[in-house]
């Protein structure tokens, strides 16, 4: 007979842990496939001079390509550089399967957020 109850621990642990990932993914601005720095909205909000919320209807209207990594939302920086440097006139170039996924997951999380609070 065990005095600890196994089923118990196993959740604490894995509750643990999943907490801890989460914090060290949102800590590290990850690099995905080919060196791709993804940084937060606020990072870049502050080095460009440019509101937040500016910066979240480009990501809302596909102009910027970002993705969550542990439930935070990272924008592309190389996406962002090029949509900021690009003429009025280009920003309504076609997205690729894969971005117009993840714009979708982008906004349902977004929504999944809006409904909670």
């Amino acid at each position: 007979m065990s005095v600890v109850d196994e089923d118990a621990l196993r959740s604490l642990l894995e509750e643990v842990v999943e907490k801890t990932v989460k914090k060290v993914l949102r800590s590290a601005p990850p690099e995905v496939g080919g060196g791709d720095k993804w940084v937060r909205t606020v990072e870049l909000a502050r080095n460009h001079s440019l509101a937040q919320s500016t910066i979240r209807q480009w990501i809302r209207a596909g102009k910027v390509e970002a993705k969550l990594f542990g439930g935070a939302m990272r924008v592309s920086l190389a996406s962002f550089e090029r949509f900021i440097s690009m003429p009025h006139g280009d920003t309504q170039k076609a997205l690729s399967p894969e971005q117009l996924a993840d714009r979708d997951e982008v906004r349902e999380h977004r929504d999944r957020r809006e409904k909670k609070g």
